[in-house]
């Protein structure tokens, strides 16, 4: 568990050096101007919606363990989330993977049973906005053919993630490649893992969190400085 803890710092404090690197380095002009002119009194209410958010997507994680049936102490896993917060600035959020390799330290669980959590949620992020966005059409009236071809790449790549001859496929291919063949018989685990938070009720618990996430960032939005474009929450 010491290891454990020491991991989760490191992680922290890695991902927090990143961001203010970005923020001193990228944004520190733009940020002050908007800041110039930001109502105090709003402070309370951008936090209480981005904390709601971070809530929201803390609640989803520990859903997808407890389908997956993996235990983790409630403090641990919390230090956990925060751990993974700090790779959201990767490509996909995929670095968010970093949450398993310590869920394996704190309950043994493989990676690859956990690492289609990650998967998932990037997955229900995207359901979840795509229902924002016919929202958002049938408000102004506008053609939901875009938000219909979103749907239709999201509704593709689940189907894909729980294809079960794609998946062997995949194994076949990665047991004739000298530098990959050990990573084939995490293949099988991997892919039940992901059929199970990709089934109809964890998919549908998950894009309603989602959705409830995006009622929070666009409220957060609302409240942004003049200036500083929209509030982004991860």
């Amino acid at each position: 568990m010491e290891k454990l803890g020491k991991s989760l710092v490191l992680a922290v404090a890695l991902g927090l050096a990143v961001y203010a690197a970005l923020f001193f380095f990228f944004n520190f002009g733009d940020v002050s101007r908007a800041l110039s002119g930001f109502e105090l009194a709003l402070i309370p209410a951008v936090l209480g919606l981005v904390t709601l958010s971070y809530a929201g997507r803390f609640v989803r994680w520990l859903y997808y363990l407890k389908v997956l049936k993996v235990s983790v102490p409630l403090g641990q896993n919390a230090a956990i989330f925060a751990a993974g917060l700090s790779m959201t600035i990767s490509p996909g959020k995929l670095g968010e993977v970093l949450k398993s390799v310590f869920v394996r330290q704190a309950s043994g669980a493989p990676i690859a049973r956990t690492a289609p959590a990650v998967v998932a949620e990037r997955a229900t992020d995207g359901t979840g906005m795509v229902l924002w966005g016919f929202i958002g059409a049938f408000a102004l009236n506008l053609p939901p053919w875009t938000m219909l071809a979103f749907l239709g790449v999201a509704v593709f790549g689940i189907a894909v993630l729980r294809s079960k001859g794609l998946s062997l496929l995949a194994e076949r291919v990665l047991l004739k490649l000298p530098l990959l063949h050990k990573l084939a018989p995490h293949l099988r685990s991997f892919h039940g893992a992901s059929n199970e938070l990709l089934g109809a009720r964890p998919l549908l618990v998950g894009t309603a969190i989602s959705f409830s996430r995006g009622a929070s960032n666009a409220s957060a939005s609302t409240c942004a400085p003049s200036g500083s474009g929209p509030t982004r929450v991860s």
